[in-house]
């Protein structure tokens, strides 16, 4: 009598639970970085008031940094914020990475130094080439995006009315979002220094003042 064998189905990897997971957990942490940011700016407008000479009131920064255990790198005492100093630092850099996050988009950066920056845009940027504006709405988005690939950055801008602009030979990269366009408490956040400097902009705040 022949013998006969049946398949076994435990063996077969489910990539797509594995990857509907991953995405899940993204989405989990994404939310946990919202929230934080939203609480972070509560207290400090409800503690803004207080005077004692020992007290400084939470900052989105202090937030950050116990959730990412940052301190180490970044300088003891706060300084004057220079628009586009920060932003500047990626001129010589080069685009190498576009990455769509569900709600947010990653460009990530590499270039003659040990910096790694990355710039996530919770506010989908617009794409300025030398035919027009291509929004985000706008069929062929991703490869607009996209195509800035493997550029390098030649200048940015960063100011009031502006908003952040990031300058190729061949268009630029903008985020200059109306109010209704700002999903969340962020707008944009750049990170990747080796020295620890970041950045990230809210509305209302720096160089998106009209956005409250």
């Amino acid at each position: 009598m022949a013998a006969t064998s049946t398949p076994n189905t435990h063996t077969k990897t489910d990539t797509g639970t594995a990857n509907m997971c991953a995405a899940t957990a993204s989405h989990r942490i994404r939310t946990c970085r919202r929230w934080c940011a939203a609480a972070a700016q509560r207290l400090s407008q409800t503690v803004s008031g207080l005077t004692a000479p020992s007290f400084r009131p939470c900052r989105i920064e202090d937030v950050h940094c116990r959730m990412f255990g940052q301190y180490d790198a970044m300088p003891s005492e706060p300084s004057a914020y220079a628009p586009n100093a920060l932003l500047s630092r990626l001129v010589g850099f080069r685009l190498y990475s576009v990455q769509f996050v569900l709600d947010y988009v990653q460009l990530r950066f590499d270039g003659p130094t040990e910096d790694m920056p990355v710039l996530n845009c919770d506010v989908l940027p617009v794409v300025q080439t030398p035919s027009g504006r291509i929004g985000p709405r706008q069929v062929g988005y991703a490869d607009a995006l996209c195509r800035f690939i493997p550029s390098r950055v030649v200048a940015t801008i960063e100011e009031r009315g502006r908003g952040l602009r990031i300058e190729f030979d061949q268009g630029a990269i903008c985020l200059h979002p109306e109010a209704d366009d700002v999903p969340g408490p962020e707008i944009a956040l750049l990170s990747g220094f080796k020295d620890g400097h970041w950045m990230c902009w809210r509305p209302g705040g720096q160089s998106f003042e009209g956005l409250i």
